[in-house]
């Protein structure tokens, strides 16, 4: 049996795979007895083989996409804790307690920043004070795991040369990574998600001033914090709680949808840029069917790349194609679930160890 944890603030959520199959998922609030009660509706006494959690932000701690959990890198976790306090402070006291329920189970440690702790310099850095970036104030990215996944998976089942990628990841958080050989040379997430494309709930790129020009008016750096980041986006916009599925059906959003077309074809034109063309677009999400639309827009945006798209879009084994075999670009949907993502590399793992 198969344990994965992440942190869905202001819940934990949870979910449990017997061999590849989901056999049950949930969220609870982190009360009293709350890992207790997890483990009691999720495991219910079956044997734990292997425990997955997901950081969503390493800092300069975690540097590995994946690792396998030892006393070191729980302590790094906890080192982990000021960069994001509410969710990393769940995974840390998670890691802890199954650790000590379940010292025979692999712990294996998902970390969401660690595919950019090796961006360029030039992409990383902030124009700030050299003592602010002696503290680590600089450009983490984030959704690595999604886009080092996709990037993987779309390799091996299409056989294609993926050098020069764009990926896409469309959601609540969408954001993109320009990906070299898979390694990234540029993301739109920064120090923090609030950084990038407006989301479901924050701002995205904003003048730095706009902070100032707030708290002048009389409210708190906390209720700014708030503001940004879990007021703003379209959300904001809408002047209520919305998602990226009503941002792209137009339900009352198409002014939000047109605003994150063009955010995303600003970055995509970029990133293209920095790769000096590209082999692929890699649009990642967990409602391909539904943003499908909304894709054909943003390729209808790039045709001056020489792509070329198809009306019957060609269903793969886990990815559609977009384009036809003559477009000089090629572009391609990957459907995600963090959950499944998470149990693939875990029997990966196990898979490997045993041929060991």
């Amino acid at each position: 049996m198969l344990l994965l944890f992440d942190p869905q603030p202001p819940k934990v959520g949870w979910a449990v795979f017997d061999a590849d199959k989901k056999i049950d998922e949930g969220g609870l609030y982190p009360e009293s007895n709350w890992i207790e009660k997890i483990l009691k509706q999720a495991v219910a006494g079956g044997a734990v083989e292997a425990i997955g959690y997901f950081l969503c932000h390493g800092g300069g701690q975690i540097v590995e996409p994946v690792s396998i959990i030892s006393a070191p890198i729980e302590k790094k976790i906890e080192r982990c804790i000021k960069y994001l306090p509410e969710s990393n402070g769940l995974i840390h006291t998670t890691v802890r307690e199954c650790r000590r329920r379940f010292p025979q189970a692999r712990h294996v440690l998902f970390c969401d920043t660690a595919l950019f702790s090796h961006l360029p310099e030039v992409a990383s850095t902030y124009a700030i004070p050299q003592t602010l970036r002696f503290k680590e104030v600089k450009r983490f990215g984030g959704f690595g795991i999604y886009h080092q996944w996709a990037w993987e998976k779309l390799k091996s089942l299409t056989g294609t040369h993926l050098q020069r990628v764009v990926s896409v990841y469309l959601g609540d958080q969408t954001n993109i990574t320009a990906l070299s050989g898979g390694r990234p040379i540029d993301t739109t997430i920064g120090f923090s998600p609030m950084e990038g494309i407006p989301s479901a709930t924050s701002c995205g790129d904003i003048d730095p001033s706009i902070v100032f020009e707030i708290l002048a008016n009389g409210v708190s750096l906390n209720e700014i914090n708030e503001m940004l980041m879990r007021k703003s986006g379209f959300s904001g916009l809408l002047k209520r709680k919305s998602n990226y599925l009503e941002v792209i059906s137009c339900a009352d959003g198409g002014e939000c949808r047109d605003l994150l077309r063009y955010h995303i074809l600003r970055y995509m034109g970029a990133f293209l840029a920095l790769l000096d063309g590209a082999d692929a677009l890699i649009f990642i999400t967990d409602h391909l069917d539904e943003s499908l639309p909304f894709i054909q827009t943003i390729l209808d945006g790039l045709v001056f790349l020489g792509i070329r798209i198809k009306d019957d879009h060609q269903t793969g084994a886990g990815y559609r194609t977009y384009t036809s075999a003559d477009s000089a670009v090629k572009a391609y949907g990957v459907p995600c679930d963090k959950w499944s993502i998470m149990q693939e590399e875990i029997q990966q793992i196990n898979e490997r160890r045993t041929r060991s």
